[in-house]
């Protein structure tokens, strides 16, 4: 039996298999009926771009001060407060520490004794001068007195043989000569006093300057304890100006911890504990950015360095390199540069994040595709529609290297390969696409 359906029939019979068909049937139907997709390439372009590199960056004052107490004291006063501008050496707080003040009395007393017992061992001093000068005076004399009474000696001498030679010759009666004995015999005697004398008189000279060292000595002595007592006093003074605790530099207080009362001990407990204040210097900034390995080596200083922080999204602060540490960081593989920023209003605050794109001096030949021929999957991973000799579809992986906005920069791309450009479709590998005229 012949069944004969009508053309809408027919129809609808179709629609029901393309339902019933399996998807990959359905799709190789579609296919079968539809053209290669009809798209515009665009190539990319070499040129000699500059190095650049953008990184966080982050706000530093130009200084900063952790203040910390000398010497232990209790809190009398506290003059200065958080957002204070303070100038170099104005007083931010006053400490009072009792026992050092009574310490310098007593030094003082101590050294006014010693500078009267320098006072005494000096007097003593002229007194042995003086003594020197006796005895010298006395030694001279005694010389004196020994040439006289050797001249005296030496006459009666001459007397006593001139007497004896009369008396042998009958000249004279025997008793003239038994007085020129004993006139002879006084004259030795005298001048053999006046050699012992002399002796003594050398001795009294010697004791004298003896005398005279000792009371050098005493001088030097008491001159190096009042010196010693001196120190200790200055050293005692420089601790009670420590209980006036100054701003280091113009600056802004940007912390206090400390109340009046507070007993304060000296460096505060330890090198961890809290400041008593902080004081930064906010006139001028530093912008520190941390520099990968792979651009580290041609970071030079005077590099433009242009930063953007999100609280003026409208306003980029340009400036140059002023300082690299040379160094990578062993755990971050970073280079730390830094540059100065002039804060006269304020407006950077330290800790505050932004981002910098470095500028370096020197040129390289880059890969460049306009920003809407580049596509990214689900994780973000950059890819182009690369056109193979056959006119198939080749997606490949890029890397972007930096984006104006209009251009890309980017890595992975051979030279002069040209890529699909804006299309609304999406391309499987392999496909085969009809590449429009330019």
């Amino acid at each position: 039996m012949i069944c004969r359906v009508s053309r809408s029939q027919c129809l609808f019979a179709v629609v029901l298999c393309g339902m019933i068909l399996p998807r990959s049937s359905a799709s190789v139907i579609a296919q079968s009926d539809d053209t290669s997709p009809r798209v515009r390439t665009v190539a990319a372009i070499q040129q000699q771009v500059s190095r650049t590199v953008t990184q966080p960056a982050s706000i530093e004052p130009w200084y900063r001060a952790e203040i910390r107490a000398r010497v232990q004291g209790y809190v009398t006063d506290v003059s200065a407060d958080i957002g204070d501008v303070v100038q170099q050496g104005q007083t931010l707080a006053i400490l009072a520490a009792p026992e050092l003040q009574k310490q310098a009395e007593i030094t003082r007393a101590r050294i006014r004794r010693m500078q009267a017992e320098e006072q005494r061992a000096k007097a003593n001093k002229d007194v042995t001068v003086a003594n020197i000068e006796a005895a010298e005076a006395n030694y001279k004399q005694t010389q004196s007195q020994v040439a006289m009474d050797d001249a005296l000696f030496k006459a009666a001498t001459a007397e006593f043989e001139r007497f004896r030679d009369l008396v042998s010759r009958g000249a004279t009666e025997p008793r003239m000569l038994d007085e020129a004995t004993r006139r002879k015999e006084s004259a030795a005697a005298s001048r053999q006093a006046s050699l012992s004398a002399i002796t003594s008189a050398q001795a009294s000279v010697l004791v004298a300057r003896a005398r005279q060292a000792a009371a050098e000595a005493e001088i030097t002595v008491a001159q190096t304890e009042t010196q010693i007592a001196q120190s200790e006093l200055e050293e005692l003074e420089i601790m009670i100006n420590y209980l006036t605790i100054k701003a280091p530099f113009e600056g802004v207080v940007t912390h206090r911890s400390l109340n009046p009362g507070d007993l304060v001990a000296a460096g505060n407990g330890s090198d961890s504990a809290e400041p008593l204040f902080v004081v930064s210097q906010l006139q001028k900034v530093r912008c520190l950015v941390d520099i990968p390995e792979r651009d580290a080596a041609f970071v030079r200083r005077g590099d433009v360095l242009t930063v953007r922080f999100p609280s003026f999204p409208s306003e980029n602060v340009e400036t140059t390199i002023a300082r690299t540490s040379q160094n990578l960081n062993r755990e971050t593989r970073t280079m730390r540069i830094e540059a100065d920023i002039s804060n006269p209003e304020g407006k950077l605050l330290p800790g505050m994040f932004g981002q910098a794109t470095l500028t370096m001096n020197i040129s390289e030949t880059a890969s460049l595709l306009p920003a809407r021929s580049v596509r990214f999957d689900a994780k973000g991973n950059a890819f182009v529609y690369a056109i193979q000799p056959d006119q198939t579809v080749a997606i490949t992986n890029v890397q972007i290297l930096s984006d104006d906005g209009r251009m890309l920069q980017i890595a992975g791309l051979e030279k002069n390969q040209r890529v699909v450009d804006a299309h609304l479709q999406r391309f499987t590998d392999g496909q085969k696409v009809e590449i429009l005229p330019e």
